[in-house]
């Protein structure tokens, strides 16, 4: 069984997923120009401690990480090539998702958002829940 990863250790493994064609931010951002997209980053974490599984040994905490990534402008480009461009990105992050092994357990939804804001700007983009557990 693999231990709990610290916080800290869950927060950096999301500050560096490698998602193919999108730019991994450390945190959210400030502004974004085009150059910084499509951009990937964490919102904040969760932690949960939830009923006692296991009487020797406490493995029912959960790490939860919620990630935006931003791909175009929402008034930019057509409705459709935007639409299309992100599903795109959602097979190339379900890819990078499916790869974690920081926990023995990875749940996630990815769902296709056009309401991101950043800096007085909407995305078009993916907004996604990613949760982590040590119990099978």
């Amino acid at each position: 069984m693999a231990t709990m990863p610290t916080n800290t250790a869950w927060v950096a493994v999301f500050q560096t997923l490698s998602v193919n064609g999108v730019k991994t931010l450390r945190t959210p951002p400030l502004s974004l120009g085009t150059a910084d997209l499509p951009a990937l980053w964490p919102e904040l974490p969760e932690v949960a401690l939830g009923r006692l599984l296991v009487s020797c040994v406490n493995e029912n905490k959960t790490r939860r990480m919620f990630l935006h990534l931003a791909v175009e402008p929402l008034g930019q480009n057509t409705q459709k090539g935007n639409y299309d461009k992100v599903v795109g990105y959602m097979d190339a992050l379900e890819t990078a998702l499916g790869a974690l092994t920081i926990m023995n357990r990875i749940e996630y939804s990815i769902a296709m958002v056009a309401d991101i804001l950043v800096a007085k700007t909407t995305y078009w983009g993916l907004r996604v829940d990613v949760t982590g557990q040590n119990v099978f």
